[in-house]
């Protein structure tokens, strides 16, 4: 949980360095939230009385509120703590752009790669090495 609310702590700080346990916590964390939010919205429109049409309306409810609700938390926390982790491995955050296209799997190998040790032109170690000589 400390992770977490360190990366929210810097919603929208695009620089520096942030962990690798940090992006993961976060990460996970969000979507844990996420598939609350989608319970509690299963559990409270669900209701086996109604018709068709009520239904597909509720159907797409219990879909659109969890999802917009994290959307609107947690996206720009999440660029910025992804940002932040490519410049912990020695990316430049501009790598991000690959999410557009169908390489996101790049960004993901990217964010597994270990920190650079001690500072690097980003900033310094989050986690206080002073790296190699």
């Amino acid at each position: 949980m400390r992770w977490f609310l360190k990366a929210m702590a810097h919603y929208a700080d695009f620089s520096g360095r942030a962990c690798r346990k940090e992006f993961w916590c976060f990460l996970s964390f969000s979507l844990i939230t996420f598939l609350v939010l989608q319970l509690v919205a299963v559990f409270v429109l669900n209701d086996p009385n109604g018709t068709a049409d009520d239904h597909t309306l509720k159907g797409i409810a219990m879909f659109a509120l969890p999802v917009g609700i994290c959307l609107i938390i947690f996206t720009v926390p999440y660029l910025a703590v992804s940002v932040r982790r490519l410049h912990d491995a020695g990316f430049s955050g501009w790598w991000m752009l690959l999410h557009l296209t169908s390489l996101s799997v790049v960004v993901l190998i990217m964010h597994l790669i270990d920190s650079t040790p001690g500072p690097n032109r980003y900033g310094p170690d989050p986690l206080g090495r002073q790296g190699v000589f």
